[in-house]
């Protein structure tokens, strides 16, 4: 086809004219609808991307193997109209294919694995969303090639009532794992949608339990990241929860400590005081972790604990008290407020044969030649 031809085509699809079009066809040689953009796209994929459903339906009637002809990206004129929120078109899609024994169009996929509904959740065109789902529930399982559901893609981007519908469309969605080998709760928890997280809890309370590949459970990511509601209704659920140790043989407790979250501390304590006595891979306790995270409120925290006593001078697998792994980190108000604690040895050693002064005067750095004043 030449380049005037090759325009006229462009312009024709553009306009939606369904006349232009034709008149188009008519050319025998110049075989329009047989057409390419340069990514791949046919009359129908623009016709559907642009919403011209009356050209959409006119294409289809003359060609409609062009119904699954796919682009450069594999995309096929269905895909188009999901991620352009072309309800009408998608509804028209729906209808024509319904003659088609085994096909679903909710199911089809790109080069990336998506679907329709994949792309309809991303850019979020609810309405779309809700017809290809209704059409044809299972397609919701669908997961693309990095992992990705389209709840998990609702889920991640706090679409709440977008999740929310496919939830209560197929709940069995639910049990769908997603990248890292997450389960939707864990989404939830960790983009702190209370309310969604809720209904999860609500359809599918074993998930709860479920480790990811780091082996955490949603309250292990609650704890971090200091969601305080959630960590009470994650608890509420299942205390025992607080107990499961993820790779690094840390509990929720120990994230907690490590990320400064004093509040959940004190929260997850009352419930489950013993976790207290638990160590993770490095034999470190929570006051080991607060004091090298730089946690001074964490620590100080800890310090009016009774089972403190057990804590500030306890060696981890290199022999290193909290005090030790402060100053190695440079955390001079964790050092000043372990230091004036009168239980704290001072000059305790580690497996180096080192105290938490020796560390700091073999350092060249500033802080630590200010952290050498804070110790003598």
């Amino acid at each position: 086809m030449d380049g005037q031809k090759y325009l006229d085509f462009l312009r024709a699809v553009k306009s939606g004219s369904v006349q232009k079009l034709n008149q188009l066809t008519d050319d025998k040689e110049a075989n329009i609808l047989d057409t390419t953009t340069q990514e791949g796209n046919t009359a129908l994929h623009l016709a559907a991307r642009l919403g011209h459903k009356h050209l959409v339906e006119e294409i289809i009637k003359q060609r409609p193997s062009l119904t699954f002809k796919i682009n450069h990206k594999g995309e096929t004129p269905v895909h188009a109209a999901a991620r352009t929120g072309k309800r009408d078109v998608v509804d028209f899609f729906i209808n024509a294919m319904r003659d088609y024994k085994g096909i679903h169009i909710g199911r089809m996929r790109d080069k990336f694995g998506n679907t329709p509904l994949h792309g309809s959740v991303r850019n979020e065109h609810y309405k779309v969303m809700v017809a290809l789902a209704e059409n044809d529930r299972p397609s919701l399982r669908g997961i693309n090639d990095v992992g990705e559901s389209p709840l998990s893609i609702a889920i991640d981007m706090r679409l709440t009532s977008y999740a929310a519908k496919i939830i209560r469309l197929h709940p069995e969605t639910l049990d769908d794992i997603g990248q890292n080998g997450q389960t939707p709760l864990h989404v939830a928890v960790k983009r702190n949608d209370f309310e969604i997280m809720s209904l999860i809890l609500k359809f599918k309370p074993k998930l709860v339990r479920v480790q990811d590949e780091r082996e955490r459970t949603p309250l292990h990511y609650a704890a971090a990241l200091g969601h305080q509601r959630m960590v009470e209704e994650l608890f509420t659920e299942d205390p025992m929860v607080a107990y499961i140790k993820d790779d690094k043989k840390k509990i929720p407790l120990h994230l907690a400590a490590e990320n400064g979250q004093v509040s959940l501390l004190n929260a997850l304590l009352e419930s489950c005081w013993d976790t207290v006595e638990i160590l993770d891979e490095h034999q470190r306790n929570i006051l080991h972790l607060a004091a090298m995270n730089g946690n001074v409120d964490v620590v100080q925290y800890i310090l009016t604990l009774v089972e403190m006593e057990d804590l500030v001078n306890s060696p981890d697998a290199d022999g290193n008290t909290p005090l030790h792994l402060a100053a190695t980190n440079y955390h001079s108000d964790v050092v000043t407020v372990l230091s004036k604690e009168s239980n704290v040895e001072i000059r305790a050693m580690n497996n180096s044969n080192r105290t938490a002064l020796a560390i700091i005067k073999r350092s060249t750095h500033n802080r630590g030649m200010e952290l050498q004043k804070v110790l003598h």
